[in-house]
């Protein structure tokens, strides 16, 4: 504990702002870890290591529920794992966040691809195809959903 005493002193006062420089430096140091954490787990994802990326989307999504990319990042890891029915609840989430965003939608459809509900998928597919980003290779796409087919023993 500081005393008034304690503050008034050289070393006191120097004491207190090294206690002040940390609590700060800690703050911007948090500001900097959930952007990194949010490309390691796209970076995963991509990659393949759907695991280690649910781990770390779950982790942002602990830290911010309404941050749309832990949301898409949860639900297309757990769909890789096969575990689809595990991501109706991010993926519902995701297009109330942000119903103009395609990725929220590309899980939607292989959620319903992977359900045998090839009705439902079509709809989602369709409505991924009038949100998609002109910048994102088709040929990414394409390539994307045979590897969740391949990920789960399906064709989608």
């Amino acid at each position: 504990m500081i005393s008034r005493v304690g503050l008034c002193s050289r070393a006191g006062r120097a004491g207190l702002a090294l206690i002040l420089f940390l609590v700060v430096e800690n703050c911007f140091a948090q500001e900097d870890y959930y952007p990194k954490l949010e490309q390691t787990c796209l970076d995963e994802a991509n990659s393949g290591q759907y695991a280690a990326s649910l781990e770390k989307a779950r982790e942002l999504y602990a830290a911010y529920q309404d941050n749309i990319t832990a949301h898409i990042l949860a639900a297309y890891n757990l769909i890789n794992l096969g575990r689809y029915k595990d991501a109706s609840g991010y993926i519902d989430a995701s297009t109330a966040i942000d119903p103009s965003n395609f990725s929220a939608y590309f899980n939607a459809a292989y959620y319903y691809a992977l359900d045998g509900d090839i009705t439902m998928a079509k709809k989602y597919l369709l409505e991924t195809i009038k949100l998609y980003d002109p910048t994102y290779p088709v040929k990414d796409a394409l390539d994307d959903i045979r590897k969740v087919g391949a990920n789960n023993n399906k064709a989608v």
